[in-house]
């Protein structure tokens, strides 16, 4: 489009909403309406938020600067994650406090490799790790 080569990302938030995305050539990304969300020079911006009343805030922001990231296959240095943070308003809980954080790290030509989820009404966390992958036949 316009000289511009575009790549498509669709995947579910850790709270089951779509999100869905596309990267252009020249290294933004845009919501299906075309508007910017992020590009290189502005990492930590918000990218997705939603407010439920006296209940919660959820903002999410995309990063370059939670890794490294561990898991059973590998150590990748070169991570870019996605950080939801649920801010509970009233009251906060006291089992997990006014906060929360789910992440998703991603790294390229991998995929995801590890995710840090949970329940809005749960003081469990889900954490799922990347254990081997193989590229090719």
């Amino acid at each position: 489009i316009r000289g511009l080569i575009f790549h498509h990302v669709k995947t579910n938030s850790p709270f089951g909403s779509d999100f869905e995305l596309f990267r252009d050539s020249s290294g933004y990304m845009v919501n299906p309406h075309g508007h910017i969300l992020l590009a290189q020079h502005n990492w930590g911006d918000v990218v997705e938020a939603d407010t439920v009343p006296g209940s919660w805030i959820i903002t999410a922001r995309i990063r370059n600067d939670l890794g490294p990231v561990v898991v059973p296959s590998g150590n990748y240095t070169n991570v870019v994650s996605r950080e939801t943070e649920v801010e509970y308003l009233n009251p906060a809980n006291p089992l997990y406090g006014p906060h929360r954080y789910a992440y998703r790290h991603h790294v390229k030509d991998v995929g995801v490799v590890k995710e840090v989820a949970f329940y809005m009404g749960n003081s469990n966390t889900i954490v799922r790790k990347l254990l081997r992958y193989r590229i090719g036949k």
